[in-house]
C-alpha cells in the first residue's frame, strides 16, 4: 500500500524546465524540514543526482520499461516509506514511451502510483495556446484527474509567462505557478512564484497546509 504523499512532475517534451522545478521543489521542502524522497523515471544518473543535492537523500531510478508494475511499486513503497513526501521527476513529455501506446510513459508511472502530475510548461514566445495544450494533456488517456495544475515557465519573458499562466487556468485547473528567470550579471538563479492557492492535499498529505512561495537557484543547488 502506498501512503507517502506524492507528486509527479512532468512536462511536454525534454528540457522543458523538469529537473530545475523537481529539485527546486525538493530543496523547498528540505529546507522546511520535511523529507524529501526523491525518484526519477528512466535510467538516468545524471538529473538524479540533482535530484540527490536538492532533497539531501538518495534518489531512486523507477522504470516500466526495465520494471514490472509491481517492481515499481515495490521500490516507491519501500524507499518512501520514511519521507514526508516523494517527488518523481519524469522524462521526456508526459505521454512518451518506447511504444505509439505510451506503456512504460511518466503518464502511466503517474496513474500506477496514483500520483498528481504538475505539468511543467514552456510559455516561450507563446500566450492563449498554453490552455490548449494544458487541457489537451488533461484529457488524453486517462489521466483526466491526475493533471492537476501546469506550472509555466519562461527563462526569458516574464510577461509573456505570467500572461500565460493566467490564460492556463482558464480551462477548470488554475495555473500553479509562473517560473522566471532572476539571474543577476554574476549569478544564474529561477524563481517559482506561485500564482493560485494550491494545497498539499493533492498529494495526500494535509499537514503540509497550503505552499506560498518557492525560490530555487540552479546554481545553488550543489
Amino acid at each position: 500500500m502506498i501512503s507517502c504523499p506524492r507528486l509527479t512532475v512532468s512536462g511536454l517534451g525534454g528540457d522543458s524546465g523538469k529537473t530545475v522545478v523537481s529539485v527546486g521543489l525538493c530543496r523547498f521542502w528540505h529546507g522546511k524540514g520535511l523529507g524529501v524522497a526523491p525518484f526519477k523515471k528512466g535510467p538516468d544518473y545524471i538529473d538524479m543526482e540533482w535530484l540527490r543535492r536538492g532533497a539531501f537523500h538518495a534518489c531512486y531510478n523507477i522504470d516500466l520499461f526495465l520494471m514490472s508494475r509491481e517492481q515499481v511499486l515495490s521500490s516507491f513503497c519501500v524507499n518512501s516509506r520514511n519521507a514526508d513526501i516523494a517527488v518523481i521527476e519524469g522524462n521526456r513529455g508526459l505521454y512518451d514511451g518506447m511504444d505509439v501506446e505510451g506503456n512504460v510513459s511518466t503518464a502511466e508511472i503517474a496513474k500506477l502510483l496514483k500520483s498528481p502530475v504538475i505539468l511543467v510548461v514552456d510559455c516561450t514566445k507563446v500566450t492563449r495556446t498554453v490552455a490548449a495544450l494544458v487541457k489537451g494533456c488533461q484529457g488524453f488517456h486517462g489521466l483526466d484527474r491526475s493533471v492537476s495544475r501546469a506550472l509555466c515557465d519562461a527563462f526569458s519573458q516574464p510577461r509573456t509567462s505570467s500572461l500565460s499562466g493566467r490564460l492556463a487556468g482558464t480551462w477548470r485547473s488554475p495555473s500553479l505557478a509562473v517560473c522566471t528567470d532572476t539571474s543577476g550579471p554574476t549569478s544564474l538563479s529561477i524563481t517559482i512564484q506561485f500564482v493560485s492557492s494550491w494545497s498539499i492535499e493533492a498529494c495526500r498529505c494535509r499537514a503540509l497546509g497550503p505552499i506560498t512561495s518557492v525560490s530555487s537557484g540552479r546554481g545553488s543547488v550543489i
